[in-house]
């Protein structure tokens, strides 16, 4: 074991990760709940929002040990980005290729009302607007977003007094 290592980093981490798998799966029971709810909050109801409540900072605190633990290190800005966009972008493009192939495989047994595509704009708004069928993709914009603006804070948290950072 890494003696460098912070366990309740780990901690933290683990607990975000089931966080964001309830979430997940607990979209499912949001589908098969609505539709009864007429009815008034049944047992699954008050699952799903005890569920919702409780497990939503699993992205929150993902974010929050991204900046633990890449800000106040001397970082070349260069290097820096070097290592953590690939990092990003190779997983990025491989299950875009992934999604997009299955989806033009299955689209016609899931989508009834999609329109034919007239051009490759139209497949590209298609795959990364929020009508389209790829939203979940919002997370790799806005951790491209972080890792892009980490070395400016961190210049900032490099040269703060404590007061600047408590503030």
């Amino acid at each position: 074991m890494n003696n460098n290592r912070i366990v309740y980093f780990d901690f933290i981490r683990s607990f975000a990760i089931i966080s964001v798998l309830v979430i997940h799966v607990s979209a499912f029971t949001c589908v098969s709940i609505i539709p009864q709810f007429d009815l008034g909050p049944s047992l699954n109801w008050w699952i799903y929002n005890f569920d919702i409540n409780f497990f939503k900072c699993g992205v929150d605190l993902f974010l929050m040990l991204t900046g633990a633990l890449l800000l106040s290190r001397k970082w070349n800005i260069k290097s820096f980005l070097i290592k953590k966009i690939p990092r990003i972008i190779k997983p990025f493009i491989f299950w875009t290729v992934v999604s997009l192939i299955l989806f033009l495989c299955c689209y016609k047994f899931l989508y009834f009302n999609i329109p034919p595509f007239n051009s490759f704009t139209e497949i590209i708004n298609f795959i990364f607007t929020s009508q389209g069928i790829f939203t979940h993709y919002w997370y790799f914009w806005m951790i491209l977003g972080v890792y892009l603006t980490i070395p400016i804070y961190n210049l900032f948290v490099l040269n703060a007094s404590q007061n600047e950072l408590e503030y």
